[in-house]
């Protein structure tokens, strides 16, 4: 069943029907994780196709209930007003394709010689505001998770949301396409979020921001410490299968 959701959600991203596919009046692309011509992130600005493109991981009345919950919680906690929802494609890495998509500190060329584990995106359905979580400044990873759990909590989302900071691979997509879009670097005022992705060898993990004209930036910090300059976004991923991207 997962495998022909995710199917189905191509399908409909290619602009065809199931039925046409099957009945071979129109044909599917496939494209390879480099095909640039085929964006890795898509905002879902509208509830229908937040609901559409959920709906082929769960029911369409679980899909609603997160699509209402994950709007709610975005302007009520975030006070954000935009969508917080995403569309990935499978093969997004921070090291190979996040210059492509829009403009990094030194082209992160200076990534080339760290040593670390870049986990590429998955097609997935993405809930993440490009905000800070709030209060999240200042805390120790402890403190954060205590956030992202009370907020998973108020919200009544889904178990498997907030239990990470997200991989620097998916967080970094996200970041730089609203910034494409909006012109937002993010996060705002030059600040900092904590990523999963984790330096071998060192214990440290990578973190995402300083963006600005130079753009965004990329650093390593280490994995139980505050800092006056570094938060937290909220992530959430909704799996739709590893099958061929369209």
């Amino acid at each position: 069943m997962g495998q022909l959701a995710a199917l189905v959600h191509k399908v409909e991203r290619a602009g065809a029907t199931v039925d046409e596919v099957l009945a071979d009046s129109k044909l599917l692309k496939v494209v390879g994780a480099d095909d640039i011509s085929a964006p890795y992130f898509t905002r879902l600005v509208t509830e229908e196709s937040i609901v559409s493109a959920l709906s082929h991981a769960m029911s369409e009345q679980e899909a609603g209930k997160l699509c209402e919950a994950g709007l709610k919680c975005a302007v009520d906690h975030f006070d954000y007003h935009g969508s917080p929802f995403w569309t990935s494609r499978a093969g997004f890495t921070l090291r190979s394709h996040a210059v492509k998509l829009g403009s990094c500190y030194q082209d992160f060329q200076y990534l080339h010689g760290w040593d670390f584990e870049d986990r590429p995106t998955t097609d997935s359905v993405l809930f993440c505001p490009p905000r800070l979580v709030p209060d999240s400044l200042g805390k120790n990873v402890d403190k954060q998770m205590v956030l992202l759990a009370k907020l998973r909590e108020k919200f009544g989302l889904p178990a498997y949301f907030f239990n990470s900071f997200g991989e620097s691979s998916t967080l970094s997509g996200i970041i730089l396409t609203n910034y494409n879009q909006t012109g937002e670097c993010v996060p705002l005022n030059g600040l900092w979020v904590r990523t999963n992705t984790r330096l071998r060898g060192g214990g440290g993990r990578l973190g995402l921001g300083g963006f600005s004209r130079d753009g965004l930036g990329c650093d390593d910090w280490g994995w139980g410490g505050a800092g006056s300059s570094i938060g937290c976004l909220a992530p959430g991923v909704v799996d739709l299968g590893k099958s061929a991207n369209l």
